[in-house]
């Protein structure tokens, strides 16, 4: 079932030129590996279909305008941004939970041990919310906060691209 989903969610992305095909196929990052990892060594195993959605998005570029990022990065980003929050936090914990994205240092998105809902947990609130029901929720609602950003997104991306360049290209 989470495979067929998470190809629907791709099709949507597709469809809204949030990814484009990937012109090196050899460049695919995700591995079986890590999914078997996932589910072996973690004492909170993410839903299938954050895994699915990762292997199938892995065939792409992409996706852009995200507000978060999504990738095997980003979950070892989001496990070290977790251990500092739960220093400064301490009735935020660590334990059960497999955390997916995090922003700048402050903010972490989660799954808890067997619960298919989406939290955050970020200095900016100090309390853990339930943000999504599911990670396909979750998902949706990225897809709907991109399309309608796209252009914002697009002239921020400039700014910065352009500040990179004069900083360190010349």
């Amino acid at each position: 079932m989470s495979k067929t989903t998470a190809k629907r969610i791709i099709d949507q992305l597709l469809g809204h030129e949030l990814i484009q095909e990937m012109e090196n196929l050899s460049e695919i990052i995700f591995t079986s590996d890590f999914a078997e990892a996932a589910r072996r060594d973690s004492e909170c195993p993410p839903p299938g279909m954050y895994l699915d959605y990762l292997e199938e998005v892995s065939k792409f570029d992409g996706p852009s305008y995200f507000p978060v990022i999504l990738s095997l990065g980003a979950h070892e980003d989001a496990n070290e941004t977790a251990q500092e929050l739960s220093q400064d936090y301490p009735e935020f914990t660590t334990s059960d939970k497999f955390f997916f994205s995090e922003h700048q240092g402050y903010i972490v998105w989660y799954f808890k041990k067997t619960d298919p809902a989406v939290y955050r947990f970020g200095e900016d609130t100090e309390i853990e919310e339930r943000i999504a029901n599911s990670f396909e929720e979750f998902i949706e609602d990225m897809i709907e906060y991109a399309v309608r950003h796209r252009e914002r997104m697009q002239r921020f991306h400039e700014r910065v691209s352009e500040r990179y360049r004069r900083r360190h290209l010349q």
